[in-house]
């Protein structure tokens, strides 16, 4: 999926965290989770980037667990 990044946020653990990014397209959203990352640079709200991975649906919509990604212009 190629989309803007939407929000971003970080979830603490007990011994890790999440990053969590929504990304949205014409088609909808997806909601792109990094386990054990607090920042990826070109990842902020309003950047373009491209995710691949494995989509699964949860209560709250599309989620990517540790998606390829690439920043997009």
């Amino acid at each position: 999926m190629a989309g803007r990044v939407h929000t971003v946020n970080v979830k603490q653990l007990e011994h890790s965290s999440i990053l969590s990014c929504t990304i949205a397209d014409a088609t909808g959203e997806i909601t792109a989770l990094f386990y054990g990352r607090t920042h990826i640079p070109g990842l902020a709200p309003g950047s373009k980037v491209k995710v691949r991975g494995t989509v699964s649906a949860v209560k709250s919509g599309k989620v990517m667990i540790n998606p390829s990604y690439e920043p997009t212009n």
